[in-house]
């Protein structure tokens, strides 16, 4: 397992390995060397950010309980540009109604923007929380020219 660190407008950005797949990658502080896997997937987190980039070609491995892991999955299917609610998520991870825990499941993602948690925001349509906060989930929606749903959603699965 190695952790490499890479510097991106929003902070540190780390990124975890175990040499073949990424398995974590987080805003933090610190140093070291960068492995081949942690440098291919920063060039697409770098690319992602410019603009350049709107799907990710690295291996991924996530830990996690059944229902983080359907949580993650989910995610993972919603479209670059496009927004999804906390309830969709739910209902797609197989619990309509763990919204809550949908939200929690978010909120533990071990692989940020590869697994795009800013793409996931509350019925109304605002943008709901985030772990490295809500400017970074706006500027993360911003670069991919979202859409949010309509207000008028509400609780459906939108």
């Amino acid at each position: 397992m190695s952790v490499s660190y890479f510097p991106t407008v929003f902070g540190t950005l780390a990124i975890e390995d175990d040499g073949e797949y990424v398995t974590g990658m987080r805003l933090n502080d610190g140093q070291s060397e960068s492995s081949e896997v942690a440098r291919r997937a920063f060039e697409e987190i770098s690319e992602y950010l410019s603009g350049k980039r709107r799907a990710f070609d690295i291996k991924i491995r996530t830990d996690g309980t059944d229902f983080q892991k359907k949580v993650w999955k989910a995610i993972s299917e919603i479209p670059y540009g496009e927004t999804r609610t906390y309830a969709w998520i739910a209902h797609r991870a197989g619990r309509p109604r763990a919204v809550r825990a949908a939200g929690s499941a978010c909120g533990a993602n071990p692989i940020i923007i590869v697994i795009p948690c800013h793409r996931v925001v509350r019925s109304d349509g605002s943008t709901g929380n985030y772990l490295y906060g809500t400017d970074m989930k706006e500027s993360l929606l911003e670069i991919e020219g979202a859409t949010r749903p309509s207000p008028a959603c509400g609780r459906r699965i939108c």
